[in-house]
């Protein structure tokens, strides 16, 4: 009796192994969800393997904090966490998830600019994630935008190495120009070095397609991203930008105010969603209430999709349009009709 029971407790004692093995190797290399949606990880200078694991259990990336504890024990990976900001998904495996966490990227940041985000917002962005001050990075904006040049005795102008800057004035920065994507940027990296790769990218994004339709109508590079960020703020979906920038290139040619709340608000310190009446009489060459056409520059950095819309809108009958405080756009073919809708939808 005493035999068998030995033997019972070592066959549970083996299968608790295999099942740990089992259950080790599938953590390790196989993907665990459906769920690849990332999730920001901040590792700061100092922080434990431990406080590290915890947050990767809170954010629900790794489901056994103690597996993981283990599985990085035996991989002796404990005290090669790096400082940085990380995005991971619950379907990495605990393999990938410790590669990326300890591995050359580490040295890397991950740079999300958002659709529309002004330079000044890409500043501030890039000076919260620790990369440089505002100051430098507007600096360099400023400096590459208005002289065109990285370096007098080193670099050719600008434009030499991105044609599609060969319109833009040269008393502008870099506004519009700054496509909005997800870059991969060293934590010692320059302004310039951030600002060539966004530039790369609008070079990539703007594809032969788009430069011919730009041929074709007649436009300027530089003209499409005026009126592409004017969009990208007022219209928040597809369907909206593409029926917008009807309206605008309607109003346009008919010599109509843009009469955009959205390029008064560039203008303004504090922004407001509903202009008061003395707003639109600022005296500004952003200001589409008080002067006709386009304004001086672009507004923001507009995504691909707004600079579509102005190539390629939705034909449509509508003179106006007003956005609700739910985001909902309401259109109206008159003044009169224009008029009812802002005493409806609008606060007084």
């Amino acid at each position: 009796m005493l035999k068998l029971k030995f033997l019972t407790g070592v066959l549970y004692i083996f299968l608790a192994f295999l099942l740990a093995i089992v259950y080790y190797r599938w953590q390790t290399y196989v993907l665990l969800h459906e769920d690849f949606e990332l999730k920001q990880i901040n590792i700061t200078r100092g922080e434990s393997a431990g406080e590290i694991i915890h947050q990767l259990k809170n954010q629900k990336i790794i489901e056994s904090e103690f597996g993981f504890k283990i599985y990085i024990y035996l991989r002796n990976r404990t005290d090669l966490f790096q400082p940085g900001q990380y995005y991971l998904s619950p379907a990495m495996s605990w393999k990938a998830i410790l590669n990326l966490l300890t591995s050359e990227q580490a040295n890397e940041r991950t740079v999300v600019v958002r659709e529309g985000w002004t330079q000044e917002e890409i500043a501030v962005y890039l000076e919260k994630l620790g990369l440089f001050s505002q100051q430098d990075f507007l600096g360099a904006c400023y400096q590459l935008g208005s002289s065109g040049i990285f370096a007098p005795e080193a670099h050719p102008p600008l434009a030499e190495n991105y044609g599609f800057l060969s319109d833009k004035p040269n008393n502008h920065s870099l506004e519009g120009y700054l496509f909005p994507d997800t870059y991969r940027v060293y934590r010692d990296a320059k302004p310039e070095t951030v600002i060539k790769k966004m530039l790369g990218n609008f070079d990539i994004k703007l594809d032969s397609g788009i430069r011919e339709e730009i041929i074709r109508q007649h436009k300027s590079i530089f003209e499409v991203l005026i009126l592409a960020s004017i969009i990208e703020k007022e219209a928040a979906n597809e369907t909206d930008r593409r029926l917008v920038a009807d309206i605008f290139l309607r109003r346009l040619e008919m010599g109509m105010p843009l009469q955009s709340c959205a390029t008064v608000n560039y203008i303004l310190t504090q922004k407001t969603e509903h202009l008061s009446l003395e707003q639109t009489k600022i005296d500004s060459p952003y200001n589409t209430y008080k002067y006709y056409g386009l304004p001086s520059g672009p507004i923001g950095n507009p995504g691909i999709n707004s600079i579509k819309a102005v190539l390629w809108p939705s034909k449509n009958d509508y003179l106006f349009f007003l956005s609700t405080d739910q985001g909902q756009i309401i259109y109206s073919e008159t003044k009169e009709e224009h008029d009812l809708n802002k005493a409806k939808y609008l606060p007084r």
